[in-house]
């Protein structure tokens, strides 16, 4: 499992508190990435990072702006 402290541990609660919050199953999500759904599994459960990219590819996926999204983690985090 990659290395994790408590700033993307917040990352992740945020993209997943997002993607429940567009009624989205992690399997939805990641077909509308066109990934496969254990894509978005191993990032949920931190077993995977998730770069900047697809950050945004997320982002726009669940039809949230990045920017907005990025600053509900840097507001989380403190950073």
């Amino acid at each position: 499992m990659p290395k994790s402290g408590p700033a993307y541990e917040a990352l992740i609660e945020i993209l997943i508190a997002e993607r429940e919050a567009a009624g989205l199953t992690q399997r939805e999500l990641a077909e509308r990435l066109n990934r496969l759904h254990s894509f978005i599994g191993k990032i949920e459960t931190g077993t995977r990072h998730i770069n900047v990219i697809e950050f945004i590819e997320v982002a726009r996926a669940l039809n949230v702006e990045p920017t907005r999204l990025l600053a509900k983690v840097v507001k989380a985090t403190g950073l």
